[in-house]
């Protein structure tokens, strides 16, 4: 792997990053922005796991996380723990695993690296207090599925009845239990993770409301030049003097909830480091 560069904020900083959502695809984009050196933007931008990658590359701890992250794959050997369940434990083991990972990036200076670093910004939904959780969540798959088989990549400027969303910034978080809360917010699907109900809602995949979070950055990084990262073979729009917009060409080898596969980990951020150099020349020409 490449080394963690220190990260250090710069007002001059000429572009920003958006990360789409997309569970362990999502290594594919930060594989790629790793390669070419694009760890430095003026914000960052997330969602679901791709806001766990921009925290992982905020707090300068890129290697630490996927190492960790690597090893308990290793260990883990399915995602789907039929013995443990019937004798009473988890039937999945994605949170425990995400939650420590997450743990492990901020530990030993990560989350004071974090606190100092370019702002990163998540998009957090939820179902408001009143609805039914079950109707409204499922209304929220539909209408995203929707959007996803049309080719559409942004969600609607209003959520669909029922939701509510906003726009947090980790680096206002506390400690590194905040983040790590936030982080698996944004990133609940039930019954892989669980729907945490806190301040009378019920928080949902922020994805579900905005699965490619241009709208989470600050008005002043939205004018300027944006770096946009999907996580799966998608048309994107021709690129424009202030955003570009990058797709894998071919599904990644990391399926989105694939826990115990550290080979097929390997072989995304592979993917992620080749498609660099295939958009190396564009991404320069969209910087200069």
């Amino acid at each position: 792997m490449i080394a963690d560069d220190t990260q250090t904020h710069s007002a001059r900083s000429p572009y920003s990053v958006v990360l789409a959502g997309g569970g362990g695809r999502t290594v594919w984009g930060l594989s790629l922005l790793r390669e070419l050196g694009l760890m430095h933007p003026m914000e960052w931008a997330g969602v679901s796991a791709g806001a766990a990658m921009a925290v992982f590359a905020a707090s300068g701890r890129v290697d630490a996380a996927m190492d960790y992250f690597l090893d308990a794959s290793a260990r883990n050997g399915r995602n789907v723990h039929w013995g443990a369940w019937a004798r009473g434990g988890r039937l999945f083991p994605h949170e425990p695993m995400y939650r420590a990972t997450l743990a492990h990036a901020l530990a030993d200076g990560g989350f004071e690296t974090l606190k100092q670093a370019p702002p990163v910004r998540l998009i957090l939904a939820w179902i408001e207090p009143g609805h039914p959780k079950v109707r409204r969540a499922a209304a929220a798959l539909r209408d995203y599925g929707r959007r996803k088989k049309a080719g559409i990549i942004h969600g609607p400027d209003q959520p669909l009845p029922g939701l509510g969303w906003q726009t947090w910034t980790c680096q206002d978080a506390a400690d590194a239990g905040e983040v790590v809360d936030r982080i698996i917010d944004t990133s609940a699907t039930w019954p892989v993770t669980r729907l945490r109900a806190a301040e009378g809602r019920t928080y949902v995949d922020g994805g579900l409301v905005e699965n490619v979070p241009v709208r989470a950055l600050s008005p002043a990084a939205q004018a300027g030049k944006v770096i946009v990262l999907l996580s799966r073979p998608t048309p994107t729009p021709p690129p424009s003097a202030t955003r570009l917009y990058l797709a894998p060409d071919r599904p990644v080898s990391l399926p989105k909830w694939d826990y115990a596969s550290p080979d097929k980990l390997r072989a995304t951020e592979a993917q992620g480091r080749a498609a660099a150099q295939r958009h190396r020349a564009a991404i320069e020409a969209f910087l200069t």
